[in-house]
């Protein structure tokens, strides 16, 4: 067998080969298709192309090239405001975030000013935004948050049942919001809108089934630091030291009255002799 037949024959077997496996991937592919037509058919046939996430993304995120993709979806499953297009998605921020494999929609990309409906039993209030609330930008609307009074004397629970009505991430026009709006119980609002007009109000963001009554507070006091003398002791061995101090004074009492008395008889003793003296003169 010549080399020039080996040269050939290998060449075949490869091609052969690659034809193979290109026929297997299309028999697959359209194996899937069947499958996937079959199930849309069962979900009423009509279909849309949608954006959908490639990726988990989070709000604040800027989409990029690969981020989404169109796919193919059931119509009657396609959420409101689907995004249908992604032409115009790359270089857009996010204010919402959005799982692997979701659907992308108007509401991902709010603008600035558009706010949840305010939740029955609750009022809506509108604070500045500071570094101090403790709320990142990639909070999503409608979270549940319990707010707090921070001071030098500790921190104080203000308010345990706060929905977080607008998002702190920037608009698709790159614009930082200046305030935000929260949902609160009436009875708080006072002290909520002190603390943060004081600069002392934060949030922290509970675990889902966390209740927020179990957070508690932390209160520092704020008395002086007295001096601590120590304390009366009481029962037979209070009365035994308080009869020893008793005493102890009375004898210190006693020694100074012997003493002033021994100098004034000394005293009475020097005169006695200067008027002596005089009179046998």
């Amino acid at each position: 067998m010549s080399l020039r037949f080996r040269i050939i024959f290998a060449s075949a077997c490869a091609v052969l080969a690659a034809l193979l496996g290109l026929s297997y991937a299309d028999a697959v592919k359209a194996e899937a298709q069947q499958e996937r037509n079959e199930a849309i058919a069962r979900y009423g046939g009509d279909v849309v192309s949608v954006a959908v996430a490639n990726r988990q993304l989070k709000a604040g995120d800027v989409i990029q090239e690969g981020d989404v993709t169109s796919r193919d979806w059931v119509l009657d499953l396609v959420p409101e405001g689907a995004i249908t297009s992604t032409d115009d998605l790359v270089g857009k921020k996010l204010s919402a975030p959005v799982a692997k494999n979701g659907v992308l929609t108007d509401a991902c990309f709010q603008k600035s000013g558009q706010t949840m409906a305010v939740p029955d039993g609750l009022v809506g209030i509108s604070i500045p935004v500071s570094d101090k609330l403790g709320i990142s930008a990639d909070t999503a609307q409608g979270t549940k948050l319990v707010a707090y009074e921070v001071g030098k004397g500790g921190s104080e629970q203000i308010g345990d049942s706060v929905v977080l009505l607008s998002s702190l991430a920037q608009t698709a026009e790159g614009e930082n919001p200046e305030s935000i709006s929260l949902a609160v119980k009436g009875a708080d609002v006072d002290r909520i809108l002190s603390a943060s007009a004081a600069g002392t109000l934060s949030f922290v963001l509970p675990a889902n089934g966390a209740n927020a009554k179990d957070l508690g507070s932390t209160k520092v006091s704020k008395d002086p630091v007295q001096s601590t003398a120590p304390a009366e002791v009481t029962g037979s061995g209070g009365e035994s030291a308080k009869q020893d101090d008793a005493d102890k004074s009375k004898q210190t009492t006693t020694n100074a009255t012997s003493q002033s008395s021994q100098a004034a008889q000394t005293a009475n003793g020097s005169g006695n002799t200067g008027t002596t003296e005089e009179e046998k003169k």
